[in-house]
């Protein structure tokens, strides 16, 4: 559609070139709105007036400038400051002990290296790798051991428990069972903290309809069994050490499947270097007795 404008003092009306000229193509139509029917467009057919807007206004130019220049500011990441944590970020394993301290959350959770070729030096690599020897059993078939053949002292630790009545049935599955070892869990507890946590074994039990009716926390322990103060048994020990971290799952998992705390079975596999495993299985007495952290 052809544009014109119409002169205040002369009242002339001309073409209006200022509008169509924002783009090639409304200058193009406004020319062709101009030519008579035998004519073809030329750009040499336009008049020296006709062709000035090509050349731009130095206004428009400058306006145009402007506007890039606010949207360049505009792109620019404003600069923050400090991050203001909105919880604290617990973790119920806080209490493992140096020589059984594994990786519990993304925050501290470093490399791991293969059972196979992990060293048999300090506590915590031993600890790291026994653990992770017990992640590649998920169930006993009745055939042999995941490790007959044991390739690192690790592997012998869980070959020689799993040949132990008590501990093969923890790992002889039941109808309606799953396991899941190193899970990791996120929660916010009721003080409104964010809770990490990976707990070594969880198996859940589903009844016909598919609905979780109870579930067994299991966690590796590693500690070497020597004499502690105040203890005349290690086991005492150990289980009185690790209760708030076990209590601690139990709530995760309680509340995760709105389980009572009686359809939660809470369980010690004490594995260490040497010596023979132990199932440690708390009771509700015993486990509330303990001192929480």
């Amino acid at each position: 559609m052809l544009e014109l404008k119409k002169d205040k003092k002369t009242g002339a009306i001309t073409p209006d070139w200022k509008a169509p000229a924002r783009s090639v193509g409304g200058l193009l139509r406004q020319a062709c709105a101009l030519m008579k029917p035998e004519e073809q467009l030329s750009l040499d057919t336009l008049t020296e007036e006709q062709t000035f807007p090509l050349m731009g206004e130095a206004q428009w130019y400058e306006s145009m400038e402007n506007k890039t220049a606010a949207a360049a500011e505009s792109t620019t990441p404003a600069t923050l400051g400090a991050g203001i944590p909105r919880r604290k970020r617990v973790n119920p394993s806080a209490l493992a002990s140096a020589e059984d301290k594994k990786p519990r959350s993304a925050e501290d959770k470093p490399s791991r290296t293969s059972s196979s070729t992990a060293p048999a030096g300090g506590g915590a690599d031993f600890g790291t790798a026994v653990h992770e020897a017990w992640e590649q059993v998920e169930w006993l078939t009745g055939e042999a051991s995941p490790f007959s053949t044991p390739q690192s002292d690790a592997q012998a630790v869980v070959h020689r428990a799993l040949q132990q009545a008590d501990v093969a049935a923890l790992f002889t599955r039941q109808p309606g069972q799953v396991a899941y070892n190193e899970q990791s869990v996120e929660a916010i507890n009721d003080n409104n903290e964010w809770v990490s946590a990976v707990i070594d074994r969880l198996v859940l039990a589903h009844d016909d309809a598919g609905q979780v009716v109870a579930a067994h926390i299991i966690d590796f322990k590693t500690n070497r069994p020597v004499p502690r103060d105040g203890y005349s048994v290690f086991e005492e020990w150990l289980m009185e050490h690790y209760a708030g971290q076990m209590i601690g799952y139990c709530e995760l998992i309680s509340a995760a499947f709105s389980l009572p705390n009686q359809a939660i079975t809470l369980s010690l596999i004490s594995c260490p270097r040497e010596g023979t495993a132990q199932v440690l299985t708390y009771t509700e007495k015993k486990l509330h007795g303990y001192t929480q952290p």
